[in-house]
C-alpha cells in the first residue's frame, strides 16, 4: 500500500506546479455526513452506520482539485461481531467538469483507515490499512462561496478482516463546501 501513497504523492507533486498559476488556485474547506458501511465484507458481517469527515482542498483549475479528508464512523454491532472505524484519512485527486450548473466529479486516491473488529467472546483486533479509494459525486453552488453536494465513495476495497486484508468501508454522504 505504500506504493499507492507514493504514486498519489508523486502525481500530486508533478501535476500541481504545471496545472495552474497562483491566481487560479482556490482553497476550500468542507464537511460531509452520511451513511457508511463497515464490516469485513462478508454477508451478514457488515452494518450501515453514521459517519462524517472534514476536508481541506485546493481547486487548481475548473477541471482539477486536490483534497485531504479526515473522519470517523459510529460503531456497528450485529449478532456475531462488532466493527468500528477509529479514524480515516483520504488523499484524493478530484477531476471535475461543470455540466448544466452542476459540478460532476470523480474521487481517486488512497485512504488510511484505523479499524477494529471483535467477534463475540474473542479478542479485539485493531489494525491500520491503506488502500486505493475511488468514488464520485455531484454538487451545485448555493452562493459564490458555498456548494452543496452528494457523493459515493469506496474508502477500502479489500475484503475480510484478517492480517492480510482490510475492513470493507464504503460511504454515501451529503457535503458542504466553502471556497475562499
Amino acid at each position: 500500500m505504500n506504493n499507492i501513497i507514493k504514486f498519489t504523492m508523486i502525481t500530486l507533486a508533478l501535476a500541481l506546479p504545471c496545472s495552474a498559476s497562483a491566481g487560479d488556485i482556490k482553497p476550500y474547506i468542507g464537511s460531509g455526513i452520511g451513511t457508511y458501511i463497515i464490516g469485513n465484507g462478508t454477508a451478514g458481517n457488515g452494518d450501515y452506520v453514521v459517519g462524517g469527515y472534514a476536508s481541506i482542498g485546493l481547486e487548481i483549475s475548473p477541471y482539477l482539485a486536490y483534497e485531504l479528508r479526515a473522519g470517523t464512523t459510529a460503531q456497528a454491532n450485529n449478532s456475531i461481531s462488532s466493527f468500528g472505524t477509529d479514524f480515516f484519512v483520504s488523499y484524493l485527486i478530484k477531476p471535475q467538469y461543470m455540466l448544466q450548473g452542476f459540478n460532476v466529479y470523480a474521487l481517486l486516491g488512497a485512504s488510511t483507515i484505523k479499524s477494529w473488529s471483535q467477534d463475540i467472546g474473542k479478542t479485539k483486533i485493531t489494525k491500520t490499512n491503506t488502500s486505493f479509494s475511488f468514488g464520485g459525486g455531484v454538487e451545485t453552488s448555493v452562493t459564490d462561496q458555498f456548494t452543496l453536494g452528494v457523493e459515493a465513495m469506496i474508502l477500502d476495497n479489500r475484503r475480510g478482516f484478517n492480517p492480510y486484508s482490510g475492513n470493507f468501508t464504503g460511504a454515501a454522504t451529503g457535503n458542504l463546501r466553502y471556497l475562499f
